[in-house]
């Protein structure tokens, strides 16, 4: 919804989504706050595919989610425009659970979300690992945005 006002009513979001559930509940948000300008699909964003290119592709909390977050990335940026960008945050909790070491009760909380998401698959690290692939020859220019928590 940030993009869709970013871009104003003269823009288009194109928003992916693999679930259903998900999608109807970001319609009614986007209907609520106004927003009129974002086309939600129901795919996986590794197999979406449009006829034209994008001037940006944006995402917050993917990444860490897919079994080969690189090859995603890689089929979204190739729907993006030469010079445009592609710009994806992603997280980074091994610094909170390192600071948080002097709080023992949210030392503790936050050491159970991170191994909860290890142990789930989840890659918590996500953020710093976008840097590495990025760098490749071949590879688009990405935006590398991580946030600590």
């Amino acid at each position: 919804m940030l993009v869709a006002r970013i871009v104003g009513r003269s823009g288009e979001v194109v928003a992916i989504e693999r679930d259903a559930r998900t999608i109807s509940r970001a319609l009614a948000r986007a209907a609520e706050a106004g927003l009129h300008n974002i086309n939600f699909v129901q795919t996986d964003i590794a197999e979406y595919s449009a006829d034209s290119s994008f001037d940006a592709a944006v995402g917050r909390y993917i990444l860490q989610f897919l079994p080969d977050p690189v090859a995603a990335l890689r089929s979204v940026a190739k729907q993006v425009r030469p010079d445009g960008v592609v710009a994806f945050q992603e997280v980074s909790l091994a610094p909170c659970v390192s600071l948080s070491a002097h709080l023992p009760l949210w030392s503790a909380a936050v050491s159970l979300v991170h191994e909860a998401g290890i142990r789930s698959g989840v890659n918590m690290e996500m953020g710093p690992a976008l840097h590495k692939p990025s760098k490749k020859p071949g590879y688009p220019h990405l935006v590398c945005v991580w946030k600590w928590n």
